[in-house]
This record gives structure tokens, sequence and C-alpha cells, in this order.
């Protein structure tokens, strides 16, 4: 099953209907798109400016993409659900790890990033922060770019 950010409540009570009360379980995955690094970004990485762009207009469309790690456990609770787990992954956003599972993460994870960048910031740039399409464009080329720049050892959390 698939919700939006705004079905929470909805996914929530939804649950019920999909799980037997003290069988199976329920998987919940987020992106935290803050982009990280193991050292600093480079002065003139866009990266972070794109994807604070792209949460404060989702925040705005009423439609938040940050992850609250509280607060979805605080839903989850009241839906019903017990024995709540959080792990958090570390996601490289190319193949810069040495560890080789890592290095296979962050290699398809930039391939599946690259190829839906434009489509997952396109939308919330031009609509609610009135960017043109070229400027979304732009930006857009650049964070590809970066993304590819396997010395800066950056990550999202999953």
């Amino acid at each position: 099953m698939v919700w939006l950010p705004s079905d929470r409540g909805r996914r929530d009570a939804d649950k019920n209907r999909h799980l037997k009360p003290g069988v199976g379980f329920m998987e919940q995955v987020e992106i935290d798109w803050t982009p990280r690094c193991e050292g600093p970004l480079p002065p003139d990485f866009k990266l972070p400016l794109l994807f604070e762009e792209l949460l404060s207009a989702m925040d705005e469309a009423g439609l938040p993409m940050r992850v609250d790690a509280a607060a979805t456990k605080d839903r989850l609770r009241h839906a019903g659900l017990v024995d709540i787990n959080e792990e958090v992954i570390r996601v490289p956003w190319n193949g810069w790890p040495v560890d080789f599972e890592e290095k296979e993460t962050g290699r398809w994870f930039n391939l599946s990033l690259t190829q839906t960048l434009q489509a997952l910031t396109m939308a919330p740039l031009t609509r609610v922060r009135r960017w043109t399409y070229q400027q979304v464009n732009d930006l857009v080329d650049q964070v590809k770019a970066e993304l590819g720049r396997k010395q800066v050892h950056g990550f999202f959390l999953l």
C-alpha cells in the first residue's frame, strides 16, 4: 500500500483492515531528505539548496516530506500498533563506500535519484515556489552532477 504524506491518518487507520491483531507486522520506510556527509559539503554544492526548497515547498503545500520519527511513532501507537522499532540506515548517494553492500546500495540509489529528481521537484518548485521550468532544470542538472562526485562522501538516512 502506498499513501501520500497527507494520508498518514488514513494509513494508520487502514492498517486495521490489513493486519490481524497479534499476528504479523507493518513496515514503514521514509527517506530523510536532509543531505548529510562524512565531512563538510563543498561550499558550492547546490544539493542542500534543492532539498531545502523542496521540503519547504511541500510544507507550504500541506504535504510535509520531513521525517519526524517521534511523531510517526506516536501516530502508530495511537493507531494501535505495539512493539514499534526504528532502524535508521545510511544510504550513500553514489558508490563512494568501500563496503561492497553500501557501494551497491549507493550505485542503485544514485541511479534512482538522478532519474527521478526532476519529477520529484518540478511541481513543488514551479507551483508553490513559482520557479520557472528552466530554473528547476538548471538546478536539477547541477545536483545530478554533484551526486556523481565520489570524493564527497554524502548520504541520506532511510
